[in-house]
């Protein structure tokens, strides 16, 4: 398939939807995306209520292929197109260097494109190419730089094409006598084959099941576990005293590149490297800057960062011996009290005055002391040694010269308590406080200032009451309120009209901090509104320049009017239909069955619960969910009936109580084990969804954590299920009190529909030849130290916003920075193969443009690695996002005097361009898209923070990244929220990330993402 030929399942899948398009003409875009479990079982249903199936389901191929093309000649005209387009991936090539190597003699192959002979043109090999028309030679001995490539199914340029049933029975005898010849003496690697056709597996049970047989045998398999027949036939080898091995998760080319990496050396090795990640200038990634186009500006957003001189120089040292560990705490504690700040990088790095440095350290001092330059290499990260050091002593001049309080890291806050609160019975003094940072944004450094409060005293045990006290007060800070608290700082801090100054150590004007009196100010364009004019002066302000990007459409089906958009999903679902719905009628029953695992002491409510599915229930005005439509019924929304099973139902499965005396471990096993029993009891039952509830009396018992273990019956629960193809829905008791059963049954029920394997709505206007990718990673607690980083997914979501099949897989060789993983070349290259495999199975062709989306930094080895494995792709663009942790903005209203604070935060789809490939995002923001001249921000929480993009390659518009992010935070089907606060990308990457560390085996199975839902 990387070499760009179909295989034997993807061309089945192309027969089916064939036969059920012509049959069904208007239908060809709901099941254009074959990679989907329901578009499969749809087809499939479909061809089965119509007599389309093969009665024996072994035979798909050759029935399909027979059905659809009965004349050969029209079956050569169907492959030649294939065939002409593939060029030999890196697979073929390494084989022929391995073929050089004297590794392999022959290669025999089911194919019919040529594509080993041709790949051998390009090396000294001299390829002896057999097929049905030369059978004769194959009892020739290859000789040097020969290599002998018979074609077992013929070869569409010379012979009949054999691949029906009848043709596949006549195999020619002397190939097969050949065969059985040759492993009288030679090894067989089995790679790339199915064993689904019998007269090739007869030939291989021949071959190999002969007495005194020499060679050995590897059967390389893309799952975990071999087919029944492939398992029969190695079993019956070693049976005959042959060394027979499956070896699991292996495709072609990663097969060939690892026994190329163990097996070549030298010059040969060199060769297979580069043949690997070949670095030709036309293949060098591009990265082009972000623009912003200088339209006019219709709004201005002032930021909490004001640009700051930091002191250019500190002091390094070298330690005559350094601790064993904890070094960064060791030097705290150290330096505690003594108006030194020091911290370890290769060296110590420290600022103070020499006396007190010396006074510290004393004799520990290995060498001099020496003033070094701070480059911009040095404060390129805001969590970076050095960016801490400029901090701690920014926050310790700042709290002497204003008489603050502080932490000597990042929080200042006032003396005087701001006032009382009562929390469970227990008085709380709260201090007005705020977090410090420096943020280097194009080059230069800010010192941004984020109010927030402090209450003194706080423990493990009263974290949670001081937690709800934090967001009591800071939760409904909104924009306004935000900025009158900034304001309250900035006076505070600040000096009016002048910079100004701060040194450390206080008062020794040794390392000085000089901070402008104004922040920094973005203009913003939006589209369909008017200019503002910006007061005089007031231009050199703005430091930066921005757009808003429009709100992104959703589609539905087509219910037989020309709009089938819309740009909420609730509203498209009652006024539209679910995007699938004009698929679910043809073929036979439709419904979803819901099967139930519950305690009996709560099988009454729920039953009552479950029953209010099917009633209308209208939006409780006042909420924070007012973009809420009225909900009428799980039929009447999504046109397909629902059965929730009763008490004495069989779909139904009462969960044994737990013992009251157990601790958390114990119950949280115990009730992981009744759990996993129900699902399995219920597997059989011909359900859609296994609704899971827990009742609030087992809330201890939901999980636990100790020194060596942690374990969530959550995430237990939905690993094994997920092994197992069973789609679930967790449900607390609190959900059954919410008050607002409008918001509960939209939440619930757009899962429901998504887990049965619908889809209720699909994007509109991304590039259809753009394959969107999450990367996410986990960790496997249980393997040993250095190989217990786990990929957690390599995600591929189509243009339409539709998650296709995934595969977890482990990483080799992690690099560990910080507590980040990444991933090495080669690693990283395995992982663009997965990806381009991925897609090509689903659409039999590599996508013109891969995006993909993680949320750490691309290492160079990256790069290199996911560019050489997405070899045959047009356009590579990397994307680093993350929730920015430092800026936030406050949205403002112009006046006839300037502007003024506005009572809605910074709208959703702004655009701000920080530097060239740098730019902040607002995800979550206000918005109009749930009501025309009516603004919405969702959850009222504070004010949104944006997430910041990073691009390390590519050569996309801003507004377009942009664009395409927005439209992947709605394609999110685990609730009804308008939008998720990150794209689907990388909530689903994070979410597989989490319940992927724990099932049991990584490899490259492949899973539908709502199993993890």
């Amino acid at each position: 398939m990387t070499s760009g030929v179909p295989s034997a399942g993807a061309c089945i899948w192309q027969w089916k939807k064939s036969i059920y398009c012509t049959n069904n003409p208007g239908f060809e875009e709901q099941v254009a995306e074959l990679s989907l479990p329901v578009v499969q079982e749809r087809i499939d249903r479909w061809l089965r209520v119509n007599g389309y199936m093969p009665s024996d389901r072994k035979d798909e191929y050759c029935h399909f292929i027979e059905t659809c093309l009965p004349i050969a000649d029209d079956r050569r005209r169907f492959f030649e197109p294939w065939i002409r387009k593939a060029r030999p991936h890196v697979g073929y090539q390494l084989l022929c260097m391995l073929s050089a190597a004297k590794l392999f003699q022959s290669v025999w192959t089911t194919n019919f494109d040529g594509l080993v002979a041709r790949a051998a043109a390009s090396f000294d090999i001299t390829p002896i190419e057999i097929g049905c028309d030369s059978k004769d030679r194959a009892f020739r001995q290859p000789e040097r730089n020969e290599l002998v490539c018979v074609s077992l199914h013929g070869d569409y340029r010379y012979d009949l094409l054999k691949n029906t049933g009848e043709e596949l029975q006549q195999q020619e005898a002397d190939l097969r006598a050949a065969l059985i010849e040759t492993l009288k003496t030679h090894s067989l690697v089995v790679s790339g084959y199915s064993g689904r056709d019998p007269s090739v597996m007869e030939a291989l049970r021949a071959s190999v099941l002969q007495d005194d047989v020499r060679g050995k045998l590897y059967w390389c398999g893309f799952s975990d576990k071999p087919t029944d027949e492939v398992a029969t036939f190695l079993h019956d080898a070693k049976d005959k005293k042959r060394e027979a091995y499956y070896v699991p998760a292996a495709a072609f080319d990663d097969v060939m590149a690892r026994l190329a990496y163990h097996c070549l050396d030298g010059n040969a090795l060199n060769a297979a490297k580069t043949v690997l990640v070949e670095q030709k200038d036309s293949q060098q990634l591009r990265r082009v800057p972000f623009l912003v186009s200088q339209s006019e500006l219709t709004a201005i957003i002032k930021s909490n960062a004001w640009p700051i001189r930091c002191p250019a120089e500190m002091f390094e040292f070298e330690l005559q011996q350094w601790p064993e560990k904890h070094v960064w705490k060791w030097l705290e504690q150290k330096t505690e009290g003594t108006g030194v700040i020091a911290v370890p990088f290769k060296k110590v790095l420290a600022f103070g005055t020499l006396d007190s440095i010396r006074n510290v350290f004393g004799d520990l001092i290995d060498g001099d002391i020496k003033r070094v330059p701070i480059t911009d290499r040095d404060v390129r990260y805001e969590d970076g040694p050095v960016v801490n050091l400029l901090r701690r002593a920014l926050v310790r001049g700042i709290a002497a010269k204003r008489d603050l309080t502080t932490d000597g890291n990042r929080l200042l806050w006032k003396r005087e308590k701001y006032k009382t609160e009562r929390t469970g019975g227990e008085l709380f003094d709260v201090h007005q406080a705020a977090r410090v940072s420096l943020r280097r944004i194009g080059g230069k450094m800010f010192v941004a200032i984020d109010p927030t409060i402090y209450v003194p005293g706080e423990t493990e045990d009263n974290a949670d009451a001081i937690r709800s006290i934090r967001m009591g007060i800071l939760g409904y800070q909104h924009n306004d309120k935000f900025n009158s608290a900034l304001n309250e700082w900035r006076k505070q801090i600040l000096t009016r009209n002048e910079p100004t100054v701060f040194d450390f150590p206080p008062n020794s004007a040794s390392f000085e901090f000089t901070v402008n009196s104004a922040p920094a100010f973005a203009a913003v364009h939006q589209p369909h509104r008017r200019k503002v004019e910006v007061p005089e002066g007031f231009g050199r302000l703005i430091l930066h320049r921005g757009i808003e990007v429009p709100e992104p459409s959703l589609r539905f089906a087509n219910n037989g009017q020309t709009e089938t958009r819309d740009t909420l999903p609730l509203r498209g679902l009652i006024e539209k239909r679910p995007f699938d719905q004009s698929i679910a009628s043809p073929g036979g029953n439709n419904g979803i069955k819901v099967a139930v695992v519950c305690p009996r002491a709560e099988a009454p409510m729920l039953e009552q619960f479950l029953a209010a599915g099917a009633q209308t229930h209208n939006p409780k005005r006042g909420t924070k969910e007012e973009y809420l439509v009225p909900y009428t019924g799980f039929e009447s929304v999504y046109r397909a009936p629902i059965t929730f099973p009763t008490r004495d139902d069989s779909l139904w499965y009462t969960l044994p109580e737990i013992d009251a005396n157990f601790d958390s471990q114990q119950g949280a096993l115990e009730l992981s084990r009744g759990i996993r029993d129900g699902v399995s009891a219920l597997a059989a039952a011909g359900r859609s969804v296994v609704l899971i509830f827990t009742p609030e009396r087992w809330r201890r018992f939901r999980g636990y954590k100790t020194d060596d273990e942690f374990f969530d019956v959550h995430d237990f629960v939905k690993a094994y299920c997920v092994q197992h193809g069973i789609a679930t829905q967790f449900l607390d008791q609190d959900t059954l009190g919410y008050e607002d059963k409008c918001r509960v049954w939209w939440w619930l029920s757009v899962a429901l529909y998504a887990k049965a394997m619908r889809t209720p709505w699909v994007l509109d206007g991304l590039d259809a030849d753009t394959a969107y990718v999450g990367l996410g990673y986990a960790i496997d607690q249980r393997a040993a130290k250095g190989k217990h980083i786990v990929l957690g997914c390599s995600h591929v979501y189509n243009a339409q916003g539709q998650g296709l099949q995934f595969r977890l897989s482990r990483i080799e060789n992690p690099i560990m920075k910080g507590h980040n993983p990444f991933l090495t070349l080669e690693d990283a290259r395995r992982l663009g193969e997965t990806i381009r495999t991925l897609f090509w199975e689903s659409h039999l062709k590599l996508p013109g443009r891969v995006v993909i989306h993680k949320q750490t930094p691309f290492r160079r080895d990256e790069q290199i690695g996911l560019k050489a494995g997405l070899d045959g792709v047009r356009e590579l663009e990397l994307l680093e996002i993350n929730y920015e942790p430092t800026l936030r903005y406050i949205s403002s209203q112009p006046t006839r005097n300037g502007f003024k604070e506005d009572r809605f935060p910074v709208r959703r789809g702004t655009t701000v361009k920080l530097a060239d490939n740098e730019a902040l995002l607002w995800v979550h923001g206000a918005t109009e898209a749930a009501k025309s001249n009516w603004t919405y921000f969702q959850g009222k929480r504070r004010i949104p923070s944006p997430v910041v993009l990073r691009r390390y390659a590519g050569t996309a518009d801003l507004a377009s990244l942009a664009s395409e992010i927005l439209g992947l935070s709605k394609m999110d089907w685990n609730s009804g929220d308008l939008y998720s606060k990150l794209p689907a990308t990388i909530q689903s990457s994070k979410r597989i990330a989490r319940i992927g560390s724990l099932l049991d085996r990584f490899s490259n199975a492949s899973y539908d993402y709502r199993l993890f839902m």
